[in-house]
């Protein structure tokens, strides 16, 4: 993240800073681009990144939208805050846009901020179709080792288990505000823990 200053700029990493009216740049290019199959660990990576600069509100919507104008005794005023806040959602809106991948933004067109697209990802990733379960239930079961290392075969089926969907409604006290999504029910339900050893021994059977 940047901030641009008269001061000179410091760099840690990737990220620069430098010290302004706590406007935050979002520097997402470190965040691997998000695609039809990668929602959960793309999505753990934006809100991490954003909740280490304390910015996470506005995704989950839990930072109000402060009123455009001011109106006093002189007349009708712009709002400084909304403002501030303006210019931060658009920052925010930008960087995430170019962290997903054009075949995916289409769906994107119609959200105005950064909570816009948060909910639209979510609605739509993390609570796939029958046919989008099936499908990743189709490549578990197909997954085998045949002449792959035991890292990479492990990997991709650990990759393919956190792709089954499971959503929980947390959003730091207001549970229904913004759904973020957890690691599939597959992996914590102990029947679904017997499946997932039956679907490692069988892919080392090849």
């Amino acid at each position: 993240m940047s901030e641009t200053t008269n001061s000179p700029t410091t760099t840690t990493g990737t990220i620069a800073v430098s010290a302004t009216s706590s406007i935050l740049n979002v520097n997402m290019t470190n965040v691997t681009n998000l695609t039809g199959s990668n929602f959960l660990m793309w999505s753990r990576q934006v809100h991490a990144l954003l909740d280490g600069y304390d910015l996470a509100g506005y995704i989950e919507g839990s930072i109000a939208v402060p009123s455009a104008t001011i109106t006093s005794e002189d007349g009708i005023t712009t709002n400084p805050a909304y403002t501030l806040w303006k210019r931060q959602d658009r920052l925010i809106y930008s960087s995430l846009l170019g962290a997903i991948t054009p075949t995916i933004q289409p769906i994107l067109s119609t959200a105005s901020s950064a909570s816009e697209i948060w909910q639209t990802l979510t609605m739509t990733y993390a609570k796939p179709s029958r046919a989008h379960v099936k499908h990743i239930r189709q490549q578990i079961q197909n997954w085998k080792k045949g002449s792959k290392s035991i890292n990479e075969y492990f990997q991709g089926l650990t990759t393919r288990f956190d792709e089954q969907p499971s959503t929980e409604s947390t959003s730091h006290g207001n549970r229904n505000k913004c759904p973020v999504p957890i690691r599939s029910k597959a992996l914590v339900n102990p029947r679904n823990k017997t499946q997932q050893r039956k679907a490692v021994l069988k892919g080392l059977e090849h």
